[in-house]
């Protein structure tokens, strides 16, 4: 009995390695963003945009209407609703601030809700009319929400942190944020040196 437990148990972390060595090797193979802009001879990105589908767990890079980078994510769970606090939303955002610290190494911060959500909860009487107003007015000066108008807490870009190692190389997909999209430590930081205030980013089911 004590035997079939251990071979289990042994059988389970083998295999285990076995995928974040996979992991790992497929990492090693990917372009880095500074080979991705040579290889497309571009020196720069000088108009940053960010287009993210949920259903291929893939974050687009582009540099205006050129792609630069595919990047692979992991997002909040999968619901129906549109408004979910731990659900990754879709609609068009933009940056609003750049949070070099964070818990899970860094974070770009993106204003949700945004006006078109703001609509929906106006009509649907769960935000007052002040608060419409402020959010509309935050999203045209590309401000970030006050924390009480937060519906998701710093939604946004963000690494993994301390468990980079392993979440990062992981071949399937572990959604566990609370809505935001998270990348790997590496990927963030080059995400975080191209994004500014204002960078539009576009998720789409």
């Amino acid at each position: 009995m004590i035997k079939n437990i251990l071979y289990l148990i042994g059988s389970f972390i083998i295999f285990f390695l076995g995928i974040v060595f996979y992991g790992i090797f497929l990492a090693r193979t990917a372009d880095s963003l500074k080979s991705s802009l040579f290889k497309r001879g571009i020196k720069e990105i000088t108009k940053p945009v960010i287009v993210i589908d949920k259903s291929d767990y893939k974050l687009s890079l582009y540099s205006d209407s050129t792609l630069i980078k595919n990047y692979k994510i992991i997002l909040g769970r999968v619901s129906s609703k549109r408004i979910d606090i731990r659900s990754t939303p879709i609609g068009i955002y933009k940056v609003c601030n750049k949070i070099e610290k964070y818990k899970y190494h860094k974070l770009i911060k993106l204003n949700f809700p945004n006006s078109s959500c703001a609509t929906e909860l106006f009509m649907e009487k769960k935000i007052s009319k002040l608060d419409y107003k402020r959010i509309i007015n935050t999203e045209t000066s590309n401000d970030c929400l006050p924390d009480e108008l937060q519906f998701i807490e710093n939604f946004g870009l963000q690494g993994i942190g301390e468990y980079d190692l392993i979440f990062k190389n992981l071949p399937f997909v572990f959604n566990w944020t609370n809505g935001s999209v998270a990348l790997s430590n590496n990927d963030i930081d080059e995400l975080f040196s191209v994004c500014h205030i204002g960078t539009q980013v576009t998720i789409r089911e």
